[in-house]
């Protein structure tokens, strides 16, 4: 899923969270093919996008990386608010081009 053939997108926003954490959102999400998913996967995956998401700032691209381990923006509006917070300049930016 990350590769150099993909056209880069304006802005992206990677959500990350504590191993626990992600394991706990995929149990309650209770997705069949989900329940096989193993820590070293999971923990894998984390090391993938995190290093894309720091290569990709290396390189100037507009990013931001999100730690949602103790947030929950889905329920917690103020959570929603402050990842709003973060992205809307972001946003304005791009859209000022």
């Amino acid at each position: 899923i990350l590769t150099e053939d993909m056209i880069m997108p304006n802005m992206i926003i990677f959500l990350d969270a504590d191993l626990d954490v992600l394991k706990s959102r995929i149990a309650k999400r209770n997705r069949s093919f989900e329940h096989q998913i193993e820590d070293e996967y999971l923990l894998k995956l984390k090391k993938d996008y995190r290093e894309y998401y720091e290569s990709l700032q290396s390189n100037g691209s507009n990013v931001v990386l999100i730690d949602t381990t103790s947030i929950d923006f889905l329920k917690n509006e103020q959570d929603y608010e402050d990842i709003l917070h973060i992205i809307l300049p972001m946003i304005g930016d791009i859209t000022n081009e």
